[in-house]
């Protein structure tokens, strides 16, 4: 089943259904039949939908079906503002601004496994990351993918080549559930231009993840790989999940691939930490058990 709001595309209700911006549908997908069945469907959640409906569903059907999504996903169709997860940026806009956003985006959500955006792939939208965690690598032919942080929800991806390419310079991939938006690339480029307080909110989070990655990348320089395996346990403790106790997000070979090291030296070190009780490990799950010695660890390697 498929339905329009006056922004939203709503697909397969049954299959936890996915929103596209409406702009999509302005001649991109010639072979999409639907005819207008009306203006108000109803107005008691504050929305007046316009029918756009498939011919193939009942009239009565799809209001029922239309209450029980806003009924079970209220959040969905909330204004950017009013939503639990997001950005600090968010409360810089102007409700113009807000509307331009709100018209232009589209929400979806990912497995984990999948890829969010491919290397290389037309940089045409910026993404927010609501909910999960995303691995941002870059690939290689010849030689192992390098992987370069784990970004958390509430994050931003893909702005480092906002204006200075038209391509993703890295792949990002979900590294469990993960529910992004993705924002046109022209709008947020433009609320940048015109709104300060906004602009600065962005320079931030690319600052504090610019210091955070130069300092880990620098540190791999001088520590060997006890250290190294130490130092990206803390790493994930103290800026991912902001806890001692947590499950591993990476496979060994990615956390080797994250601190130029091994997939064999990465599981050697985390059974020695397990064995001297600096950690506890069941399956994929960490807990900290002496933050101190894992910190000298991974200063003196």
């Amino acid at each position: 089943m498929q339905f329009i709001t006056n922004s939203y595309l709503y697909k397969n209700y049954s299959d936890k259904p996915r929103i596209i911006s409406n702009r999509f549908f302005s001649g991109a997908y010639p072979k999409v039949q639907y005819k207008q069945l009306g203006r108000e469907l109803f107005d008691d959640q504050g929305f007046i939908f316009q029918q756009q409906i498939f011919q193939r569903w009942q009239w009565q059907k799809e209001i029922n079906n239309i209450k029980e999504f806003i009924q079970m996903n209220p959040e969905t169709i909330s204004s950017c503002r009013d939503c639990r997860v997001a950005s600090c940026a968010i409360d810089t806009l102007s409700e113009d601004e807000l509307r331009t956003i709100e018209n232009d985006r589209y929400k979806t959500n990912y497995k984990k496994g999948e890829i969010i955006r491919k290397q290389g792939a037309p940089l045409d939208s910026v993404i927010y990351l609501r909910v999960g965690y995303v691995k941002e690598f870059m690939c290689y032919e010849s030689v192992a993918d390098q992987v370069i942080q784990l970004i958390k929800p509430r994050s931003y991806i893909g702005l480092q080549g906002l204006y200075t390419s038209t391509t993703s310079v890295f792949s990002y991939q979900a590294t469990t559930d993960a529910e992004v938006c993705f924002i046109e690339k022209s709008v947020f480029s433009s609320i940048i231009r015109n709104n300060g307080n906004f602009a600065r909110e962005i320079l931030i989070s690319l600052s504090q993840e610019s210091i955070s990655n130069h300092k880990r990348f620098l540190s791999l320089n001088h520590t060997q790989s006890f250290g190294k395996v130490a130092g990206l346990i803390i790493y994930l403790s103290e800026e991912i999940y902001e806890t001692s106790d947590f499950d591993l997000p990476l496979k060994r070979a990615e956390m080797g691939q994250m601190i130029a090291s091994t997939r064999e030296s990465v599981t050697r070190a985390l059974k020695w930490f397990h064995n001297q009780g600096i950690i506890t490990m069941e399956k994929n799950r960490i807990r900290i058990e002496q933050m101190e010695r894992l910190s000298e660890i991974a200063k003196r390697g």
